[in-house]
């Protein structure tokens, strides 16, 4: 009997269940956290660095929290806006909005900025950061977005240049897939870091290059057939059972977790419209950013109850 509907992970106890090496590069994960410096709550440029740069493997993890603001009207589609979680309060990082890449497309497609107060969501805004865009059946996105200039900000202006290229820079590439009843899986592709920041790439540069890919895969939850529940130690960030609940660690190229590989990001509903997210190396918040949104998109596959 093919059943592909949604399968909700639940936050299990604290055992490491769920991630490869549950010993100190998981107490590291969580107990060495990324403390912002104050310009990143009041510059948009410094704000905009920080959040497309991926972290480094000894800066330890970011601990933030996605909240779903739910838009105006019975129509109105809801923004997601992503808060850094520090000891004096949250941090803006970034907001997205869903828009259409062209008139009557029904496919998904996200555009992220860095300005709290953005109302244009498009390439114009000298605040875009990048747009994620997904295909019509919801299981394959890719991020796309632009160069953040070298250049020091203005003292006179927290702005951003404009996009100066139609051309847009390859971040990253997400599939699902979901072959059995267990919870679906995640595939993710990123362009390798350099020297601690991510080399942007032109979309056609991925296939040109040997190898210029990390690839990541989600942990695998724990099933009790008992209780018929599947779950993960999200260790205490996750408080409720969600089809959104994930965790992501590094993978072979055939998307095969590495034996001893640790924890790169983590994912779960914390109250309703709340949702807390840790990431480390190699992702970057605007990558994680973005791994996240597809969790609130319909997949018909899985309405219908079918595979894929």
């Amino acid at each position: 009997k093919r059943t592909g509907s949604e399968e909700a992970i639940s936050p299990a106890r604290a055992s490491g269940r769920g991630v490869c090496s549950p010993g100190s590069a998981i107490s590291a994960f969580f107990n060495h956290r990324i403390v912002l410096p104050n310009s990143i709550a009041t510059s948009d440029y410094q704000r905009a660095a920080f959040v497309t740069t991926p972290l480094a493997a000894s800066s330890g993890s970011l601990a933030a929290m996605l909240v779903r603001l739910r838009g105006r009207g019975i129509f109105a589609k809801p923004t997601f806006a992503l808060y850094a979680q520090q000891s004096s309060g949250p941090v803006f990082l970034a907001v997205a909005s869903p828009v259409q890449t062209r008139a009557g497309s029904m496919s998904p497609c996200y555009a992220i900025s860095v300005n709290e107060r953005e109302r244009h969501f498009d390439r114009k805004s000298p605040h875009y950061l990048g747009r994620l865009r997904g295909n019509l059946l919801s299981t394959h996105y890719t991020l796309l977005g632009k160069a953040i200039p070298e250049a020091a900000e203005s003292s006179s202006s927290h702005l951003m240049a404009p996009a100066t290229s139609a051309e847009e820079d390859l971040l990253m590439q997400l599939d699902f897939k979901k072959p059995s009843d267990a919870p679906r899986t995640m595939e993710v592709v990123l362009p390798v870091p350099h020297g601690g920041c991510s080399e942007p790439k032109p979309k056609q540069a991925w296939e040109e290059e040997a190898n210029p890919y990390v690839q990541l895969t989600n942990a695998v939850p724990e099933y009790d057939a008992e209780t018929n529940v599947y779950s993960i130690d999200f260790h205490g960030r996750v408080a409720k059972p969600s089809a959104k609940n994930f965790q992501l660690v590094r993978s072979d190229t055939s998307f095969v977790p590495w034996p001893g590989s640790h924890l790169c990001m983590q994912f779960g509903k914390a109250e309703e419209g709340v949702f807390h997210l840790d990431v480390g190396h190699p992702l970057s918040p605007l990558q994680a950013f973005a791994l996240a949104l597809p969790m609130f998109d319909p997949r018909p596959a899985e309405a219908l109850r079918l595979y894929y």
